[in-house]
């Protein structure tokens, strides 16, 4: 197990490999960013149509 880890951290630390990871994680960083964008819109909207059900409701119902 050792050895696996000092060939990763070495196959890490060589320059060839270091655009793909910036590559990589940029790209997580990406859909990260997209997906808390979708569940931020999300979430507004089913607390718009809540706070209109019950404005609706408090309107029919004095």
């Amino acid at each position: 197990m050792p050895v696996f880890v000092l060939g990763v951290a070495m196959w890490l630390a060589t320059p060839a490999h270091w655009s793909a990871l910036l590559w990589a994680f940029l790209t997580v960083f990406f859909w990260q960013v997209l997906l808390h964008i979708a569940i931020q819109i999300v979430t507004r909207r089913r607390s718009l149509s809540a706070a209109v059900v019950d404005t609706e409701q408090s309107i029919e119902q004095p």
